[in-house]
């Protein structure tokens, strides 16, 4: 296999690129970065005879699809999506190359949906396979596969957290604060409504060490792409939380006061954009606020029946978020080159991975996933 990975460079970018060099079957990994220099990539990427940098600005479209031709796949890590994600899989489309991409904004996943792009993907013979990252991605598989244990589903919610320790790089904190912002989708009640961001807060209880970690509502793309492949479902939901609690709080209160805003105001006769000034604060982190050594977790919660049962099915995970959202589109990379996914068009992960393939090959990543089931039974007299 020959892969190229855009933004290999990255910080999830890299967790995919060495993924890929580790397994046999690929031969050459290509990392597509504005300015990266082979000698200064992680260490172990470095060092990989694989692996090998390509310059290329990914706004350059046309560069950019040039660059693609030949390849088996390519894997888009460069956030923040909803700037970014559109052109890159269009470029992939146009050079006839197989796409997968971590995009978790859920505007970029609009655009992607576009079936003007499906029919494009289909044409050209390609599978697109977007949000292969941990929330969305692994979560997505891992809740497809509890409703395929089930005759009927109620309910499909995403719960998150992220150490805000974890969260390294302008594009990750660009994210954070945009699906913090404004009204964003959830399904409700059998209907895609929009609520405010922050709003729906709630304690839910994660693996340990965590434990009880506070969630709200944030704009993320399962609302959008699970009622599309699962039919006659009530609510589709995606609530997260930030650790230590204080980052929460603060995103609240600075999305409250208009700093999550992207409307230029004037500051002593200057124009400034008030999410680029809190994005870069949050870069620099609080010096006198200790933000702790979290990592970051999944929980998916499937409510339904079977058997004329209720069943409920939380399957849990933590980690790191590097590998935990780049490991998965290595994982899907391979697995579309495989032929473990035949599906062409475009596609969200619940749509076209097989989640028993998947789930297997995730777990050779020592991957811990925690899955409880609760039947409240019926009882006829």
């Amino acid at each position: 296999m020959r892969i190229m990975v855009v933004g290999g460079a990255g910080v999830q970018g890299s967790a995919c690129s060495y993924d890929l060099t580790k397994s046999p079957d690929v031969k050459e990994v290509v990392i597509v970065s504005r300015s990266a220099k082979k000698e200064k990539l992680f260490k172990k990427l470095a060092a990989s005879e694989k692996v090998s940098v390509m310059n290329i600005d990914v706004n350059d479209k046309e560069e950019l699809k040039k660059a693609m031709k030949g390849f088996d796949c390519v894997v888009n890590t460069v956030g923040p999506f909803y700037s970014t994600g559109y052109k890159v899989v269009q470029a992939a489309i146009e050079a006839g190359v197989d796409y997968v991409d971590i995009a978790d904004d859920y505007d970029a996943v609009e655009l992607m949906m576009d079936p003007k792009l499906d029919e494009a993907a289909k044409a050209a013979g390609i599978t697109v396979l977007y949000g292969m990252g941990s929330d969305p991605g692994t979560a997505n598989v891992l809740a497809m596969d509890a409703c395929n244990k089930m005759d009927e589903v109620d309910d499909v919610i995403f719960y998150w957290f992220l150490g805000a320790y974890d969260c390294k790089g302008k594009a990750v904190w660009e994210h954070v604060l945009h699906m913090n912002t404004g009204m964003i989708p959830q399904f409700i009640d059998g209907e895609l409504t929009t609520v405010p961001a922050g709003s729906g807060s709630e304690i839910v209880t994660f693996l340990e060490p965590y434990g009880d970690v506070e969630v709200h509502f944030v704009g993320h793309p399962e609302p959008l792409t699970f009622p599309k492949y699962l039919k006659g479902v009530k609510n589709v939901w995606n609530k997260g939380g930030m650790l230590p609690k204080f980052v929460n709080d603060a995103l609240k209160v600075q999305n409250q006061w208009g700093f999550s805003g992207t409307e230029p105001i004037e500051v002593d006769g200057k124009e400034i954009v008030p999410r680029r000034l809190a994005m870069e604060l949050w870069q620099q982190r609080p010096p006198q606020q200790d933000m702790g050594k979290y990592e970051s977790g999944i929980k998916v919660v499937v409510r339904g029946t079977k058997d004329g049962n209720k069943i409920q099915h939380d399957i849990d995970m933590v980690g790191g978020t590097a590998p935990g959202t780049g490991i998965p589109a290595s994982i899907g990379a391979q697995m579309i080159v495989r032929g473990d996914i035949t599906k062409k068009g475009v596609w969200a992960p619940e749509g076209c991975v097989d989640p028993e393939k998947y789930i297997k090959e995730f777990l050779t990543r020592k991957a811990i996933i925690v899955e409880k089931t609760i039947i409240d039974k019926v009882t006829k007299l």
